[in-house]
């Protein structure tokens, strides 16, 4: 299943439903505990990440978080926490 007939089978004004359709056609282990929350598991080159998104009807928003195991050496610590305070002062919506 492409992309395009997803899109062009799903009726739903939940996001969800197609993200849930594009997960299931990619096989990804997931668990859909309601109409407005879906999590999964994708496996990745270096480590898994995992999803939690969450729609909120009211707002008509998506909320996307993705936790993933990132291992930096003790002695190049400071240099992430750095980098990662300078990406979040450049994003104008969401965080690291």
């Amino acid at each position: 299943m492409d992309l395009q007939s997803v899109f062009s089978e799903t009726d739903s004004t939940n996001p969800l439903d197609l993200v849930e359709e594009i997960v299931a056609a990619n096989q990804w282990p997931y668990d859909r505990s309601g109409e407005a929350e879906l999590s999964l598991t994708v496996a990745g080159t270096w480590c898994e990440y995992h999803l939690c998104l969450t729609w909120r009807d009211d707002f008509q928003a998506l909320h996307l978080s993705c936790a993933f195991d990132a291992r930096v050496p003790a002695h190049r610590q400071q240099e992430s926490y750095e980098l990662l305070a300078l990406i979040n002062q450049q994003m104008w919506l969401g965080h690291f």
